[in-house]
């Protein structure tokens, strides 16, 4: 988010509010307020239309019972960390 509504070159917004929000998730590391302010800015873009999507991504994984494999935020499969019960 930072790229398209942070006031760099790709920011075609210009939004000072989406700018202050972008900063201050940005430059916390405490999850709260970055989810805080995250979560305004995208409710911010959604209702001012700044944002539209035009396709989805769908990741798919298997599974199974006798695995052990945990997912992670950034939805990169770490199947060298995955193991066998």
């Amino acid at each position: 988010m930072p790229v398209f509504f942070g006031g760099g070159n790709d920011d075609y917004v210009r939004d000072p509010e989406m700018q202050k929000l972008m900063l201050e998730g940005g430059s916390s590391t405490d999850p709260e307020v970055r989810k805080t302010a995250y979560s305004a800015a995208i409710k911010r873009a959604t209702e001012n239309a700044f944002w539209l999507p035009l396709h989805t991504y769908v990741t798919t994984y298997g599974f199974s019972r006798q695995l052990n494999f945990k997912p992670f935020a950034d939805e990169l499969p770490r199947f060298y960390l995955a193991s066998w019960k």
